[in-house]
Parts: structure tokens; sequence; C-alpha cells
């Protein structure tokens, strides 16, 4: 990961989605980061390998502005909530109701083009 400091929500989508389209394997979901050999690991472990959308969330947070994990977060969520639901998904259904990383990544850019609306 690059050094960076002070980043904005979008430019969180924008990693997140980098990782996952240069690494498909990177996205995982129903735990928050593995290592290459499969083993569960914290998302800010060095060893981890692939991570779900709430751990890529964990280990991009260092350098995050303060406030804008959770605008990333809430992004991630609204656009993955499906139309008509009564209630705000959470970021740990939302992840893990995706079938594969291309959903994951369609999702991440959905839910950065929709930041850029609101801004």
């Amino acid at each position: 990961m690059r050094e960076w400091n002070n980043a904005t929500a979008g430019e969180i989508l924008d990693r997140i989605a980098q990782v996952i389209r240069e690494d498909p394997d990177s996205w995982i979901q129903h735990v928050r980061a593995r290592t290459a050999g499969g083993q569960p690991c914290s998302a800010t472990n060095p060893l981890a390998r692939s991570r779900c959308l709430s751990g890529f969330l964990d280990w991009l947070e260092p350098g995050a502005t303060p406030g804008e994990i959770n605008r990333a977060r809430w992004a991630i969520e609204y656009a993955g909530t499906p139309a008509g639901s009564r209630f705000l998904w959470t970021l740990t259904a939302v992840n893990d109701s995706l079938e594969n990383h291309e959903e994951a990544l369609e999702l991440v850019e959905r839910a950065r083009a929709r930041l850029e609306e609101r801004t």
C-alpha cells in the first residue's frame, strides 16, 4: 500500500477498487481477513492476503481523514442495500450477499459514483 495521509472517502473507495481489480483473490467473505495460507487474521496484519469490504476499511483507516472511513462505509452500504428494503443493510450483510469479486468491484464502483453525486 502506498503511503498516504488524509485520504477522502472517494480515495478510499478508489483504493479498494484498485486492489480488487488488480488481484481478484484479495476480496473474501465471512471473515475480515485471511493470510495466504487461508488462516483468519486481523485486517491490519501484514500477512493478510485477502479482506472483506469491512476489512479493507480497517486496513486503510490509518491514512484516512477522520470521518472519511464512515463516509466510505455508508456509501457502500447504501449502494449495496437492495431497492425497496425498509432498512439499510450493514456492510457485513452487503459484503456477504455478493457472489464474486466482480460484484464486489461493481459495488465499490457504484458506491464511488454515488459519493460523487452527493458531493
